[in-house]
């Protein structure tokens, strides 16, 4: 049995486990593959020498699927934005060279990210069949590479412990271009929906803090090497469409279609 639930997330809920561990347990409706993906994908990672927790196996508890993890205690980046909010342009530079140092790493035995986002594309229920194929007859004309790519490297999935920051979350690491992995940063940061329950004045100073945060990012990002940033941008288009099958909030579906649409006509 999983013992206490320390936290939720849209494909999990994780509890404390034995050994002083902890366990992912997914949620029924997330495909076995998925979590197969992530437990393959967390394990190469582990040998790249980058900051990640240690994984020690998959489990079945309560009739659910789960992954059982060392346990990293700390506080989200995006809670160090909300707290700290004088210090976005300190922690978009330090999350630009984590991503950096990603993008650098080597891991083994990945899933391809073009074939990744063409699955993906081909599920986006709001595109019609002629969008997607002009999609995917856009995505074959993309350089491949063969870089790591975390594709859901956002504040959330960032913890700051008391031995540095530790990157979580590798369900959907592909091997891939990296600019592809930056334009996936930037495509959460701008569009992510943010809870409808929150008053209009929060919601406008998370914006705020989110815009400032993504622009710092982007900056540090290609700093040093300034051409590649119109290259990045030349993948929003297969991003944003393949963002579509994972059932985003209807305003920024609403919002990802527009912008979709906008760009196949440009």
């Amino acid at each position: 049995m999983a013992g206490q639930h320390i936290g939720s997330g849209k494909t999990a809920d994780v509890y404390i486990w034995e050994g002083g561990n902890v366990l992912k347990l997914f949620k029924p409706e997330v495909p076995s593959f998925l979590i197969d993906q992530e437990f393959l994908a967390h394990e190469a990672v582990m040998g790249a020498n980058l900051p990640v927790p240690r994984t020690f196996g998959k489990v079945e508890a309560e009739g659910r699927l789960g992954i059982v993890y060392e346990r990293v205690d700390g506080t989200s980046l995006i809670e160090r934005l909300i707290h700290q909010p004088e210090a976005v342009t300190q922690l978009a530079n330090e999350f630009a060279a984590l991503h950096r140092r990603v993008h650098q790493a080597k891991a083994e035995n990945l899933p391809s990210l073009q074939a990744i986002l063409k699955r993906n594309l081909h599920v986006a229920e709001p595109l019609t069949a002629d969008e997607k194929e002009a999609v995917a007859t856009y995505l074959d004309q993309l350089p491949v590479q063969d870089q790591l790519c975390h594709m859901d490297f956002h504040p959330d999935n960032i913890l700051y412990t008391a031995g540095g920051p530790v990157i979580l979350d590798w369900m959907t690491a592909v091997s891939g271009n990296a600019l592809a992995d930056v334009a996936r940063t930037i495509v959460i940061l701008k569009y992510a929906a943010l809870p409808p329950n929150l008053p209009d004045s929060v919601k406008a100073g998370i914006m705020a803090i989110r815009e400032r945060f993504v622009a710092e990012y982007q900056r540090a990002y290609f700093a040093a090497e300034k051409e590649r940033e119109s290259e990045m941008e030349a993948w929003f288009l297969p991003i944003m469409a393949a963002r579509l099958c994972e059932r985003v909030p209807a305003d920024e579906q609403e919002r990802l279609v527009l912008e979709i649409r906008n760009r196949l006509q440009a």
